[in-house]
């Protein structure tokens, strides 16, 4: 850093924290204050300039913006790297439309870019980085390097030793199978997610919850099948319950996925929730609209908002005791898609020659009656 990067600096601080108000010293008394020429002062006050921390300087009076006096966010660079995908989620979206409203009217601002390289060349310009569900540790890594884990907050995914803000995706799948396995009696529910061989990933947490509660539940049985992404989802279901045709419900790790297990039933003639269950993530727009409607998780986007936006103001703010991370719990949204455990439901129901063994019953038992 040049001896005028650290002079506008300190000269920043000190209008940041409301010790210069209205006008700055004049340039022979910020000469005399930080000890250097007044071509350097000039410089400077160029640069302050150009960051809209001052307004102009002519003569003895240098006007300081009101904007950025007494505000330790004035101009501050919030970098959200994600997925552009993610940035469609109902859930991702109203929180970081949440966070730039709040963030602008404190002028701050806010980037956004689709990778950790991306991140990397943001440089000097970057005061704190929002990471959303990288599911890499070396990605996750690279990012704490780039811009230092004090000044990185995750969200949508939980890192020990990081901050982090997050829905508590382990307790959501307890959750998930005390609704479907203690309440509604299913005996075989099958998993279906997608990167569970990541460490980071949520999809892997929420299958952790529900292990946890088979380990003390010997008459249930888990089969978790992995959705290979950019395949087709009822592929994946068919697949499940091809291998598993006696699974009588499914806890999707994600909404779409969900959907997946209506298309394929939908294909089998077999009614939803009559004789298969389907339980979701995310409460995406579309899950109130299918039909059945999808009973799945939804997470409290407003208090994750909340949480998001006060940690970020904590990072950004020198001097401020660091806050602990926050976890919030989800909230199960009943519609129409669970129901009671079949008490009978032949598991040839699944295969794929059960519409022509259907069809042999009904032409032997016409035979005999005809008989």
């Amino acid at each position: 850093m040049t001896l005028f990067e650290k002079v506008a600096q300190e000269i920043k601080n000190r209008i940041a924290s409301g010790e210069y108000t209205t006008t700055l010293p004049s340039i022979s008394e910020l000469s005399s204050i930080h000890r250097i020429g007044p071509s350097t002062v000039k410089r400077t006050l160029n640069w302050l300039k150009q960051q809209e921390y001052i307004r102009g300087f002519q003569g003895k009076c240098v006007m300081v913006n009101p904007a950025a006096c007494n505000n330790p966010y004035f101009r501050k660079n919030v970098v959200v790297c994600a997925n552009m995908e993610l940035l469609g989620n109902q859930f991702y979206g109203f929180v970081l439309n949440d966070l730039n409203h709040h963030l602008s009217e404190l002028n701050c601002r806010i980037t956004f870019v689709n990778s950790v390289r991306r991140l990397r060349e943001c440089g000097t310009d970057l005061d704190a980085a929002i990471l959303i569900e990288v599911a890499d540790n070396a990605e996750l890594k690279e990012a704490a390097a780039v811009c230092g884990r004090d000044h990185l907050l995750l969200l949508g995914m939980k890192k020990e030793n990081y901050l982090y803000v997050d829905t508590d995706n382990t307790v959501a799948g307890v959750q998930a199978m005390e609704y479907l396995h203690g309440e509604l009696g299913h005996r075989k529910i099958g998993l279906l997610g997608i990167e569970l061989g990541l460490e980071l990933s949520y999809d892997r947490q929420r299958f952790a919850g529900a292990e946890h509660y088979a380990a003390a539940h010997p008459d249930l049985q888990l089969f978790t099948y992995e959705y290979t992404r950019g395949s087709d989802p009822q592929q994946s279901v068919a697949g499940m319950l091809e291998e598993h045709p006696d699974i009588t419900a499914v806890f999707a790790a994600r909404d779409y996925l969900a959907l997946g297990c209506y298309s394929y039933c939908q294909s089998r003639h077999i009614p939803i929730p009559q004789k298969f269950s389907v339980l979701g993530f995310d409460d995406r727009d579309f899950a109130a609209l299918q039909y059945p409607p999808l009973t799945t998780f939804q997470q409290n986007k407003e208090l994750i908002a909340r949480e998001a936006l006060t940690h970020i103001l904590n990072i950004l703010n020198p001097g401020a005791v660091p806050l602990p991370s926050y976890m919030s719990k989800p909230v199960l949204i009943r519609r129409g898609s669970c129901g009671k455990a079949p008490v009978s439901f032949a598991s040839h129901a699944f295969s794929g020659d059960f519409q022509e063994k259907k069809k042999k019953t009904e032409e032997v038992s016409r035979e005999f009656r005809c008989g």
